[in-house]
């Protein structure tokens, strides 16, 4: 499905009992809601779930021109209120749990609680040379170069080895990537900062660190938060039946939270 939300068409997937509490799923940079596919059975079972494709990715629409993690995150917010949702369980993977944390130091009140998955909360400033070397890769040699290093980040070799059918779609993911969608959102990634604010975040938080990211700085500085370790975006993409159900714990007892308050 298709809605005009914040300027541009963003494309939208709603599943599982309309009577059920919402989850909003956000995927990762050159990814789309497609990423999700695997999660869902478990999810849908229990919750009315809506994943989005992030400005410039999927079938939304990908404006020239560099993103901010602000201007992302009032897609979402726009988003929800064309969708008349006034709070939701948030999830999001890596770029979009850099989403996640933007949006709720804006407006906390539209979320009953935020999982933040493989992600971080500030890029160093000598870390931002290599976001710009990824920008100018793509706008010079096209999504395709970014192919083979995104996989070997988010896979193990033996994972590649053994399950190519399915590292075969991710990489089908990565090339069917906007340019422009990839290249706005990297100049977004490259410029967060968000870590001094995070103490400000008292929402019930479940951080899920991975030792490619500084997720366990999140942790350190939001009041209210679980965490287990996990390589997020190779079991999100391959392992529901260990990322999942976890996921589904801790929804549960934050919905649990809500009706006895």
């Amino acid at each position: 499905m298709q809605l005009t939300a914040n300027g541009i068409s963003i494309h939208y997937q709603i599943e599982g009992p309309e009577d059920a509490p919402v989850v909003l799923l956000s995927h990762s940079l050159a990814a789309n809601t497609t990423m999700w596919d695997l999660q869902m059975p478990a999810l849908t079972s229990h919750y009315r779930v809506i994943r989005y494709d992030t400005r410039g990715h999927g079938d939304t629409e990908a404006p020239d021109g560099e993103y901010t993690l602000d201007l992302l995150a009032n897609d979402l917010f726009s988003l929800l209120d064309a969708l008349e949702l006034n709070q939701v369980h948030y999830i999001g993977l890596s770029m979009g749990g850099m989403i996640g944390q933007a949006a709720a130091l804006h407006d906390a009140s539209r979320f009953l609680s935020l999982s933040l998955c493989d992600t971080s909360s500030r890029i160093p400033p000598e870390g931002r040379s290599a976001w710009n070397d990824r920008i100018t890769l793509a706008r010079r040699d096209g999504m395709e170069a970014l192919v083979p290093s995104t996989i070997d980040r988010w896979f193990s070799a033996s994972f590649q080895a053994q399950r190519a059918d399915e590292v075969d779609k991710v990489r089908q993911m990565i090339r069917s990537t906007a340019v422009n969608g990839f290249c706005g959102c990297a100049a977004a990634i490259r410029d967060l900062d968000l870590t001094d604010r995070l103490s400000t975040i008292g929402l019930p938080t479940r951080v899920r660190p991975s030792p490619l990211t500084k997720s366990f700085e999140i942790a350190s500085r939001t009041p209210n938060w679980w965490s287990f370790p996990m390589h997020c975006i190779s079991q999100i993409l391959s392992k529901p039946t260990y990322s999942t159900p976890r996921s589904v714990g801790f929804l549960s007892a934050r919905a649990t939270d809500q009706t006895t308050r």
